[in-house]
């Protein structure tokens, strides 16, 4: 935007030089007129605001220099009054004022040129400042915008590693726990047993009926630590559908922390009746379609259903795309495909209202 600034300058510096041609030129004049130029483009170069202001003060002292030599072309000032203006950080039309006054004091014929140059040099500073302005405060909204995106991303980065750290953690404690029941249920029950089996066969030979009574005893002992070790494994191993549901919920969290797209999920029925299997099936598929609904439907929202009926498991998945009447079946499609029919399963495609994919698993 500066650059109006430096064809507002142009234009008044070019009209002076031609008010000059029209007049006797003497070589001093040409050498204060060339001075002026150089002092006020090195202001539009100079970076420093103390520099700019000093260059503003030496074009303004050349300009005096003209008026005592009896050159009196004053609307060289314009622009100087006006930059000093803005560096100051006043409002333009105090400016304008001091021009106004300064208009007074000139003679009446150059008087309306005059005050038609500072008016369309005001307006023109008055674009610049409020163009500045603008930029100024998107510039500063851009960046707090771009440091809270920052934050937020390191903010990800941090709770994922969290998340990871929390689930080693809870892996060691589960390792832990089952390590610490097998020591004190089925350590001890195997270790007493191996010294009742020596035992026998110290004694099968002396005394074989307290050796069958001790081998009798260590059989029964050794039942009971069978039952603790099947116990155990029941009780550490989850049940089918929360197993599954998990994996579930974990591809659609993952879904919606790479897009904004509103996804819902829906179970109907008794899913511990769904088998690893068709969880499999389940899980693979949904990934797949969430996967093209990402590169291909445009959706912002995607509707989840998976319910138990009388002879099927149903899994339903439904956005609110562009849809497709004729659908393409690339290698997502077709590995669906070859899933259902590996699991005696019925696939229903449909892409007349957005997308829409059923899959009928027999129990």
């Amino acid at each position: 935007m500066r650059e109006y600034i430096i064809y507002n300058k142009m234009i008044i510096f070019l009209y002076c030089a031609y008010t000059y041609t029209e007049q006797r030129v003497y070589t001093w004049t040409i050498l204060y007129f060339l001075l002026y130029i150089i002092f006020n483009f090195s202001i539009e170069i100079s970076k420093n605001n103390k520099a700019k202001l000093i260059l503003n003060l030496c074009s303004i002292i050349l300009w005096l220099l003209f008026i005592s030599k009896g050159e009196f072309n004053i609307f060289l000032i314009i622009v100087n009054i006006y930059d000093i203006n803005y560096y100051f950080n006043k409002k333009n039309y105090i400016a304008l004022i001091i021009i106004f006054i300064l208009s007074c004091f000139i003679p009446y014929e150059i008087a309306k040129e005059f005050l038609v140059i500072a008016l369309l040099s005001f307006m023109n500073f008055s674009l610049y400042k409020k163009c500045y302005k603008r930029i100024g405060e998107l510039t500063e909204k851009n960046y707090n915008i771009t440091q809270k995106n920052h934050n937020l991303n390191n903010q990800i980065v941090l709770n994922e590693k969290q998340e990871n750290y929390n689930l080693y953690l809870s892996q060691l404690e589960e390792r832990n726990k089952i390590s610490q029941e097998i020591h004190d249920k089925i350590g001890h029950v195997l270790a007493g047993n191996i010294m009742q089996l020596e035992a026998c066969k110290i004694l099968m030979e002396k005394d074989k009926e307290k050796s069958e009574k001790l081998m009798e005893k260590s059989i029964m002992s050794l039942r009971e630590g069978l039952e603790e070790v099947r116990l155990t494994v029941r009780d550490l191993k989850p049940p089918r559908e929360q197993l599954g549901l998990t994996k579930i919920e974990t591809v659609i969290n993952k879904f919606m922390l790479k897009t904004d797209i509103d996804t819902k999920l829906v179970t109907k029925g008794d899913l511990s009746l769904v088998g690893y299997k068709q969880w499999k099936i389940i899980q693979e598929s949904l990934q797949e379609c969430l996967t093209n609904i990402i590169k291909y439907s445009k959706a912002t929202k995607v509707s989840i259903i998976i319910e138990e009926l009388n002879k099927f498991i149903k899994f339903n998945i439904k956005d609110n795309g562009i849809g497709c009447m004729n659908i393409e079946k690339g290698i997502g499609i077709r590995g669906i495909e070859e899933r259902c029919e590996n699991g005696n399963a019925k696939l229903i495609i449909d892409g007349g209202d957005g997308f829409s994919l059923i899959i009928l698993l027999p129990k």
